[in-house]
C-alpha cells in the first residue's frame, strides 16, 4: 500500500476521534456545564449532524480546489476549533464550536479519501479507500478509549486537546508527505 494513503488515514482516525471523544465523560461534563447528561450528548449529535449536512455542501463548494489544500485547511480547523472547545465559558458555546469542528471534519474527510483514490493506480483503489476508512475503525477503537482515559487523569477539556493533537499529527504527516492532488477535471455532460 502507498505510505501516502496511511497519512491520509490519520485524517479520519483524528475525525472519528473528535466526533466522539469524550464519550466516557459525559456526565461529568454535565455536571460542570450545568447541563443534563442528554443535553451534553447534543455536543456529539451538533459534530456528527453538522458533518453530515454540510459535507456535501463542503464537498461542492471546494470540489474545484487542490485536496491537499482542503485536507490542510480543515485539519488547520479543526485543531482551533478543538482547542477552542477546550477553552469554552459554556455550554452554548462548546456547542457552535463543536458544530464548527464538525464542518471541519466534513471538508477534510471526503477529500482525503479522494485524495487517496488518486494516489494510487485504479485496481488499488478500493483498498486506498478501505484503509482511509478503516481510521474511523480505528477511531472507535484507540481514540475514543484514549479520549476517555486521559479525560479521567485530568479532565473533560484535555479530551479536546487530545483531538487537537491527533489533527496536528494528520497534519504534519499532511504537510510533508502528500503530494498537490489537483481536483480531478470537470466532466461533460455529468
Amino acid at each position: 500500500m502507498n505510505p501516502r494513503v496511511f497519512v491520509l488515514t490519520l485524517c479520519t482516525f483524528a475525525f472519528g476521534s473528535a466526533a466522539f471523544i469524550f464519550a466516557g465523560l459525559l456526565e461529568e461534563m454535565a455536571k460542570d456545564l450545568g447541563v443534563s447528561t442528554a443535553v451534553a450528548g447534543q455536543l456529539q449529535t451538533a459534530y456528527v449532524l453538522t458533518s453530515a449536512l454540510l459535507g456535501p455542501v463542503a464537498a461542492w463548494i471546494l470540489g474545484r480546489l487542490d485536496r491537499k489544500s482542503v485536507v490542510i485547511a480543515g485539519l488547520v480547523l479543526s485543531i482551533i476549533l478543538h482547542l477552542a472547545c477546550s477553552l469554552a465559558p459554556n455550554f452554548q458555546t462548546l456547542l457552535v464550536f463543536r458544530a464548527f469542528a464538525g464542518l471541519a471534519g466534513a471538508m477534510s474527510g471526503p477529500a482525503a479519501s479522494v485524495a487517496a483514490a488518486s494516489l494510487v493506480p485504479p485496481e488499488r483503489r478500493g483498498s486506498a479507500l478501505a484503509m482511509v476508512s478503516g481510521g474511523m475503525t480505528l477511531a472507535f477503537v484507540v481514540g475514543i478509549p484514549l479520549g476517555s482515559i486521559v479525560g479521567s487523569i485530568f479532565d473533560w477539556r484535555a479530551t479536546f486537546l487530545v483531538a487537537a493533537s491527533l489533527s496536528t499529527i494528520a497534519l504534519v504527516g499532511v504537510v510533508f508527505f502528500l503530494p498537490r492532488v489537483p481536483a480531478p477535471p470537470k466532466r461533460e455532460g455529468g
